[in-house]
């Protein structure tokens, strides 16, 4: 019987032959990318990177906040305006 399989069709013998290689190769593959997934979230804990908006943002909230104590006009101690 599986001499007549063979000869019914020989492709896909060799695809059910090349199986467990592939299946191996897989594997492997997901190993790495979940080693590389947790190094990276040990790394992120360690020392968190932030995005380039998230820079930016902290960047102009600090100047907002000076921009509006500016245009209020901020009371000091002694009454006077600073304006």
């Amino acid at each position: 019987m599986r001499n007549e399989i063979i000869l019914l069709n020989p492709s896909s013998v060799c695809a059910i032959a090349a199986a467990p290689v592939q299946i191996q190769e897989f594997e492997v593959e997901v190993d790495r990318l979940y080693k590389l997934n947790e190094l990276r979230s040990v790394c992120n804990r360690i020392l968190p990177i932030k995005s380039l908006r998230e820079k930016e943002n902290e960047k102009i909230k600090p100047d907002k906040s000076q921009g509006m104590n500016r245009s209020i006009g901020v009371v000091e101690e002694n009454g006077t305006s600073q304006r």
